[in-house]
């Protein structure tokens, strides 16, 4: 029940928001947006990072280990240059 309260007197302050700082909201969106996509990205190079190692190891491939080395770096490069901005 408490929370239910809680719940509701942030949807209401969220509601006043919209109407009266519009900007904000807009602002706020387009921050959650580019988190989201931050995060797509590093998963994505994670995930190739991790069949091209998995690959490259059961091939005995040094082209796609080397190339699931090449995307975990860039995994972690983007992740941290994607967060400054």
């Amino acid at each position: 029940m408490h929370i239910e309260q809680i719940n509701r007197q942030f949807d209401e302050i969220a509601s006043r928001l919209r109407v009266d700082d519009a900007d904000l909201i807009r602002r706020t969106d387009r921050l959650r947006r580019r988190e989201s996509a931050r995060v797509a990205l590093v998963i994505a190079f994670l995930i190739a990072a991790l069949l091209l190692l998995a690959t490259g190891l059961a091939l005995l491939s040094p082209v796609a280990w080397c190339a699931g080395l090449f995307a975990f770096v860039a995994a972690s490069t983007a992740d941290r240059l994607l967060r400054m901005t």
